[in-house]
């Protein structure tokens, strides 16, 4: 499952609880129409109580192997 949320909640979230970017980039300021937001590339695992378990960078060539290995580790524990 993915966070969800309202806009607002996701964003303080991101940025105040796990230090993270996620600012709305203004129409104006946009290179394109999908151009919305300015975000980190870092991918966050929690668990079911809210605790951080690991973080991974999506722009490492070892991201996808990485993340699916803690996301099952963490199932595991159930």
């Amino acid at each position: 499952m993915f966070l969800t949320g309202t806009k607002t909640n996701l964003a303080r979230l991101a940025r105040d609880g796990l230090k993270l970017i996620a600012e709305e980039i203004k129409p104006v300021d946009r290179a394109s129409p999908d151009d919305l937001f300015l975000h980190s590339t870092i991918f966050v695992l929690l668990d079911k109580q809210g605790l951080f378990r690991g973080s991974f960078d999506s722009t490492e060539e070892t991201f996808i192997s990485k993340a699916t290995a803690a996301i099952r580790k963490l199932a595991e524990e159930r």
